[in-house]
């Protein structure tokens, strides 16, 4: 982590990773009215924040969003809320997945074709807490290619060559 760093961040061997704030989520996946950063203690006192990842592949770069969040609709409630509001943004929803006890737990997919990206939700009622949580993970894939240049060529002048020559970088 860089000290004094605009947003906290944490490097690995092929990704970064950037904690958000809540106003930092994707607006093409809404949150209900009243949403909240799920934490852990007894009162959510130590927030989880949202995260942002990008992962590098040597084909693609992966862009990973990422939260549990919590808010006061009942499972039903917030499962048809997400039903209604994504599809006004683009979203498809998939096929929904057999649940052993859907009035505890739902999970549902959406895609959106036209960016390459899913959407994974999954809620969980609580019911000595009266609140629902979400954990969301949006998911989109963005094709890469080296850039070629292609130096060979007799039309380029030496002040487009965009790298020093090795003989001039070595001082």
């Amino acid at each position: 982590m860089i000290i004094e760093s605009f947003r906290p961040f944490l490097r690995y061997d092929n990704k970064i990773q950037l904690k958000l704030r809540m106003e930092d989520w994707p607006t093409d996946v809404p949150l209900p009215p009243n949403t909240e950063m799920t934490g852990i203690g007894e009162n959510h006192e130590i927030k989880i924040p949202p995260h942002w990842n990008l992962i590098l592949k040597p084909d693609c770069t992966v862009e990973y969003f990422g939260g549990w969040f919590r808010f006061d609709l009942k499972i039903e409630e917030a499962y048809q809320w997400f039903l209604t509001e994504l599809p006004k943004r683009g979203w498809t929803a998939q096929e929904p997945k057999p649940e052993l006890n859907p009035d505890v737990h739902r999970h549902f997919d959406f895609d959106y074709p036209k960016h390459n990206a899913r959407l994974e939700i999954g809620l969980q009622w609580w019911e000595s807490l009266n609140e629902t949580t979400a954990l969301i993970t949006r998911i989109t894939t963005h094709p890469w290619q080296p850039i070629v240049i292609d130096l060979g060529d007799d039309d380029v002048s030496e002040d487009q060559i965009p790298l020093p020559l090795m003989e001039e970088a070595v001082t």
